[in-house]
């Protein structure tokens, strides 16, 4: 039996009964259950299989999201099974034990990918992902240590954990990205021997040829531009008046937009673009 007080035991039990009780009289959601799990499978098997992306043509997702991703997919698909034996059972000591079972081989396996996807997205640069699977072995042994014990002791500290470590985990990705945009755009650059490669047999193709395997790999360097706003505000009873003159890019200041093939030189240049733009507006408010 798992050790707990008599409260808290009855409590859990009769909540997680409650759960399963209104899961089997409910066909609707076994229905969308069902269809999560294929339509997982199915998103998966793709991104093995595809390397395009579905939603955009023109964007060839990098080959290591792509598989992380499928993994992530995959272990969505068949997370959907290991707590199916939670729903079936009749005994209370069964339920938990599947559930917590279930929690630690979510913790083992979709709990880490989702994090090493989101480590992923950020392209800047390739960041290690060892420190996710220290980041979760807490987790692991501390479930282990529940199942093997048949204790609920150590679950409050286990949820005040996950709670900590989630936090950290977003104060670093919304730093990270912060930092990733704070230069240049970025872009998928060109594949100056393929395109060499097909100059030299007489073929010019219409759009150049990137490194696929490098997608959005390559990052202009910021540039500094200067707006400025000139604005007059006047209140009145019951409206207000403001008339503003902008000057956007006042110095006229080029960035990089995009990489381009020149044909003269050979070889891929960065294509550059700017204008100043002035803007005059007036507003009424109520």
């Amino acid at each position: 039996m798992f050790n707990c007080s008599a409260k808290n035991a009855y409590l859990c039990t009769q909540k997680l009964n409650d759960m399963y009780d209104q899961i089997r009289e409910d066909t609707i959601f076994t229905i969308l259950y069902a269809i999560a799990t294929v339509l997982a499978a199915l998103a998966s098997i793709y991104l093995l299989f595809r390397r395009g992306n579905a939603f955009a043509a023109d964007v060839t997702p990098p080959r290591r999201l792509r598989r992380w991703t499928a993994a992530f997919m995959a272990v969505c698909a068949v997370g959907h099974l290991w707590y199916i034996p939670a729903a079936v059972s009749d005994s209370s000591e069964a339920v938990m034990l599947s559930m917590l079972i279930g929690v630690l081989l979510d913790c083992m396996l979709a709990i880490p990918l989702a994090l090493v996807v989101m480590l992923c997205m950020l392209q800047d640069r390739r960041r290690p992902l060892w420190p996710v699977g220290m980041m979760v072995t807490p987790l692991v042994v501390g479930l282990v240590v529940c199942i093997v014990t048949r204790s609920e002791a150590l679950l409050p500290w286990l949820h005040g954990y996950f709670l900590l470590m989630a936090v950290g985990f977003t104060v670093y990705m919304v730093r990270a990205v912060r930092q990733y945009g704070q230069c240049g755009l970025r872009y998928t650059p060109i594949d100056t021997d393929a395109m060499n490669r097909l100059i030299d047999l007489g073929e010019m193709p219409d759009e150049p040829i990137v490194k696929a395997n490098e997608s959005m790999s390559g990052q202009f360097r910021p540039d500094n531009i200067v707006d400025l706003t000139v604005s007059y505000k006047w209140n009145k009873r019951r409206v207000s008046h403001t008339i503003a003159f902008e000057g956007l890019n006042i110095l006229g200041v080029e960035t990089c937009l995009f990489q381009r093939y020149d044909l003269a030189e050979r070889r891929a240049i960065d294509h550059k673009e700017g204008i100043s733009l002035p803007n005059f507006f007036y507003r009424l408010d109520f």
